[in-house]
């Protein structure tokens, strides 16, 4: 089975890259150059754009081949890295009806009274290198330069694919580490078939973290490379809107992407080489720092201060804080967009995804976490949610007498226990664990909200202490005024957090011990 690693590039560097010593040095044989002609098909709506899904086909000497391919999609409630399926066509009409995997041919076929047309013509130009790795790995190099065309708008490519059919599945990887190291990449996060509808009018989207699918029989290896994956995939399925848009929810996407592989992170850590867990773990805080700044802005700005604003609208000191939280906004959001855009997301996205499909954590010379990787998943996860619970219980239970800080402790606790339910509840049948997490998301909204107002006074200082002589006194009336309004707000939320907590700790639990 092939593992593939797309790329992107900017179009100025093709040269550097076809110049590059390292990639002369690993070619087995001279490289091989082409160009490939392709049509792309889809509704005149978009019916298959907007479902992740990609029919091409393209003329191979005197045949015809027909591509058909799905990525980040949700089946049954479930969400699929990939789906993909080639066959011959008689002619160079699409016909997804010969697709032979039935989820993806029904993906792939248009509503009733619906008809494929061309939507891209794309010409790719293509040099092909075979390459021996200094560890003796085969890996296939692929550079291209194209451009697609929909009508008389043109969007113009420059990608490397790496692919190996070797074991060792961190080798694509190394050798983009090695080129990444020179000339700048991005790891691609969509199709570049869907890239270029999105560049010609589509525009990127954002999603939500989907559900995971871990089977019973799974070990513990096994399902930590799915719940990584599934971090990773929810991480750079927000990254073009970050990086290309003003959109909050990509900012606040992202964030959750890390937080939930760091909470990933720590539930394995004990199959971890120490070193491996502290540098990834170390690597992750470092990422999210800038969102965490967005997002806080983000939160405040909308719907702290946002809702009464526009309750006192006609109060001439919201217009100062307004206009201040609006340019800090937009150097936060700056600030994020160039931390995306450095060479460091993406060396830690390709060390991290090199890490994983290398299985590099079974370095580790020790018996005991070498045998742990190959207990059955669902032995871990009921002690490991037993585990959260019972932290969860303890200061429930005396709820009424925790302090502020114990409280926010508390909202910590819920949210590691949200994500092990999320990360293990198709271990268990999700109806049968649907009721605790509609309880647990009733908890987390209300210490959510609770801790959204422990910020804002934070920050209603900083901004205060920050501002201009002019600026100050409207900025602390405003402020003030927020922090009312949402004072007696926290107060009845603190009456119904209480319920909220019981009705948590009364439910029935859903793992066996």
């Amino acid at each position: 089975m092939k593992k593939n690693l797309r790329l992107t590039i900017d179009g100025k560097d093709l040269n550097r890259i076809r110049n590059l010593r390292q990639l002369r040095e690993m070619s087995s044989q001279r490289a091989t150059t082409g160009t490939v002609g392709a049509t792309c098909f889809d509704t005149a709506d978009q019916q298959l754009a907007s479902r992740n899904v990609v029919i091409e086909v393209r003329k191979v000497d005197n045949r015809y081949i027909q591509s058909v391919c799905a990525t980040g999609i949700s089946l049954h409630g479930v969400r699929v890295r990939r789906l993909h399926w080639e066959n011959p066509l008689p002619t160079p009409e699409p016909d997804p009806g010969a697709v032979g995997n039935a989820d993806l041919r029904a993906l792939a076929t248009p509503s009733p009274g619906s008809l494929l047309e061309p939507v891209l013509q794309c010409r790719i130009h293509r040099t092909i290198r075979h390459l021996v790795t200094p560890k003796r790995r085969a890996v296939n190099f692929a550079l291209e330069n194209g451009e697609f065309a929909a009508g008389d708008d043109n969007q113009k490519f420059s990608e490397i694919v790496l692919d190996t059919k070797s074991a060792d599945g961190a080798a694509p990887f190394d050798v983009a580490l090695d080129i990444h190291a020179k000339v700048p990449l991005r790891v691609a996060t969509t199709s570049r078939e869907i890239a270029a509808l999105q560049a010609l009018g589509a525009g990127p989207g954002w999603r939500k973290a989907v559900p995971l699918d871990l089977p019973q029989s799974a070990n513990v290896e096994d399902t930590l490379v799915h719940i990584l994956h599934h971090c990773l995939d929810h991480l750079m399925d927000n990254e073009q809107i970050t990086r290309l848009s003003d959109h909050p929810e990509g900012v606040h996407q992202m964030r959750v992407a890390m937080r939930r592989m760091r909470s990933a992170l720590r539930i394995f850590r004990d199959v971890m080489p120490r070193e491996q867990y502290e540098r990834i773990t170390d690597e992750v805080k470092w990422q999210t720092k800038s969102l965490a700044d967005t997002r806080d802005l983000d939160v405040f700005m909308d719907e702290i201060v946002g809702p009464v604003a526009a309750a006192m609208e006609g109060e001439p000191a919201f217009a100062v804080l307004m206009k201040r939280l609006s340019e800090d906004r937009a150097n936060a959001r700056t600030e994020a967009r160039e931390e995306i855009a450095d060479p460091r997301f993406t060396t830690f996205l390709l060390e991290t995804l090199g890490w994983i499909e290398g299985r590099k954590w079974r370095n580790r010379r020790d018996a005991g976490a070498t045998a742990l990787l190959q207990r059955p998943i669902i032995e871990l996860s009921d002690s490991l949610l037993s585990k959260r619970f019972k932290k969860v219980r303890k200061q429930g239970r005396v709820f009424d007498t925790l302090s502020a800080e114990e409280k926010h402790q508390l909202r910590i606790d819920v949210k590691k226990l949200r994500y092990a339910t999320d990360f293990f509840s198709s271990l268990y049948g999700r109806e049968r664990v649907r009721g605790f997490t509609t309880e647990m998301q009733k908890l987390q909204d209300g210490l959510g909200y609770m801790n959204d107002v422990a910020v804002a006074r934070d920050l209603v200082a900083h901004l205060v202490k920050t501002s201009s002589r002019n600026t100050a006194g409207p900025i602390a009336r405003a402020g003030a005024l927020v922090l009312g309004w949402h004072s007696f707000g926290a107060e009845q939320a603190t009456k119904t957090l209480a319920d909220d907590v019981a009705r948590l700790l009364a439910c029935k639990r859903f793992w066996s011990t």
